[in-house]
């Protein structure tokens, strides 16, 4: 459980981790040092969260919300190279995931993975629990992500949107 008095830290912590997510817009050579950073930042972000919840320290109009992600369903021939070629990517549908649920696909996840399409900059993820990777693949883009981390810290829906500008995508954070 997280005590009352540690929340405005776990706070301080989303948010730090929803600005250094949003910086992979802007692109740099995506690396494994970074990929572990942003990874890091993910699963802790989601078990706080998901700690919070718990703790009875997040209001109902956030722990109520929902949040979509693109679903891939379970190939009926598994191809057994990378988990990806598992999944029918072209016959995506889209799905909402309540927050619980959404938190419990990162922290029990057995597929994860970064989409990283040209090695230069995140757009968002794969991911899957392992109960749910026996049905389906989820996809969120990483706006989304900076989303719900800051929905929690701000204690209401934050809908921020992807700007593209020639080549480069951004995201403008609230009060940064």
């Amino acid at each position: 459980m997280i005590d009352s008095r540690l929340k405005r830290y776990w706070f301080a912590e989303l948010e730090q981790s929803a600005i250094s997510l949003e910086k992979l817009y802007r692109g740099s050579d995506w690396n494994d040092d970074l990929e572990f950073s942003v990874e890091k930042s993910i699963f802790l972000g989601f078990y706080a969260i998901r700690k919070l919840k718990e703790s009875g320290l997040l209001p109902n109009n956030v722990i109520s919300l929902n949040w979509k992600v693109i679903t891939y369903p379970k190939s009926d021939k598994p191809r057994q190279n990378k988990f990806i070629d598992d999944y029918q990517l072209f016959s995506g549908g889209s799905k909402q995931l309540s927050l619980e649920v959404l938190c419990n696909q990162f922290i029990h996840s057995k597929h994860f993975s970064p989409f990283v399409p040209d090695g230069d900059f995140c757009l968002g993820f794969f991911f899957a629990s392992d109960r749910e990777s026996k049905k389906e693949l989820y996809y969120i883009q990483l706006v989304s992500v900076i989303n719900v981390f800051l929905s929690v810290v701000y204690e209401k829906k934050m809908t921020l949107e992807l700007l593209h500008d020639e080549n480069k995508f951004s995201v403008t954070l609230p009060n940064t």
